[in-house]
């Protein structure tokens, strides 16, 4: 069934972009400035920054640091507190490079990198309280959602953290650390970032035509169509809930759809992880789990919320 519908589905791609150019047109447009004026400068920076740390004597400091408190939060080993930190504070797929660049240059073995990559590769705080608590639920109640929504993966982790403290990787490979090879490392960490955010940028446009060819074939509904464009793509997808009405089902749609990330944050943190022996199927399968958890929270907060205060928050 897979081998016939994947081909099926490239053929009807194909047909839209000739029967529908405008709308085509128009969603490509959209996709592409959303990721000018969204991914494009809030992530190229802590990528080009974060792969400089990476490669450089200055990981040790930010391990120095972190390690002792992370390491026994997460029983992860020192190389994996640099993915931990930069995968909350970052957003897609920060964590999820990382991750995979310590794969391959043999820091992290496969399955530190799997459990890191199952908690610590999610929507960046300042899109977070920004787009999805401030404009789309039209919350002010900004620190109750930021701690159902990290909150959920940290749990999540320490559901699913190793019984022992992993065993740091010893790797031969040096961090530069010679004066007359920063400017070439720098130039390569550029062009390493431009290049994960070009592929970014053809998911975005694909997956805003996808949603633009969904809607004119599926009648709109206010309670559907947040749902599925959410799941398609999470900025889209937020601006819909956006126009929903205020309670309770908007804010679990924006929880749901902030913690999960959508289809192409998927297909993004696949492109990051490929050849390092990451499965992409667990991943997914965490992410659910991690969904789910942030809904419990989220109504068990509610639950305080009207029965205490006597009003949804």
């Amino acid at each position: 069934m897979k081998k016939n519908f994947i081909p099926c589905f490239l053929f009807v791609f194909f047909l839209f972009l000739l029967v529908f150019p405008l709308e085509s047109l128009e969603a490509s447009k959209q996709g592409l400035l959303l990721w000018f004026d969204t991914l494009l400068p809030t992530l190229l920076p802590f990528l080009i920054v974060s792969q400089l740390i990476l490669k450089t004597p200055a990981i040790h400091s930010v391990q120095k640091l972190f390690s002792p408190l992370f390491t026994k939060i997460f029983h992860c080993s020192v190389n994996g507190v640099f993915c931990i930190l930069c995968g909350f504070l970052c957003g897609y797929p920060v964590g999820a490079r990382l991750i995979s660049l310590q794969i391959k240059e043999g820091r992290l073995d496969i399955h530190e990198g799997q459990y890191l990559l199952s908690f610590c590769n999610n929507v960046s705080p300042m899109f977070c309280i920004s787009y999805g608590i401030l404009y789309a639920i039209g919350s002010n109640h900004i620190l109750p959602y930021l701690l159902i929504i990290y909150g959920s993966a940290l749990l999540f982790a320490l559901i699913t953290r190793p019984k022992k403290s992993i065993t740091p990787v010893l790797c031969a490979k040096k961090q530069t650390s010679s004066s007359e090879n920063t400017f070439q490392l720098i130039d390569v960490c550029i062009i390493d970032s431009f290049y994960i955010l070009i592929k970014l940028c053809g998911y975005m446009i694909l997956f805003s035509i996808i949603q633009k060819g969904c809607f004119l074939l599926i009648p709109n509904n206010q309670i559907f169509s947040p749902l599925f464009a959410s799941f398609l793509e999470i900025t889209n997808g937020l601006s819909l809930i956006r126009n929903t009405p205020t309670g309770c089902f908007r804010s679990a749609s924006a929880i749901a759809a902030l913690t999960f990330g959508g289809l192409c944050c998927i297909f993004q943190t696949n492109s990051v992880i490929t050849d390092t022996g990451l499965s992409l199927k667990k991943y997914i399968i965490h992410k659910i789990l991690s969904t789910c958890l942030a809904l419990c929270l989220f109504f068990l907060w509610n639950f305080f919320c009207r029965f205490i205060t006597k009003g949804w928050c």
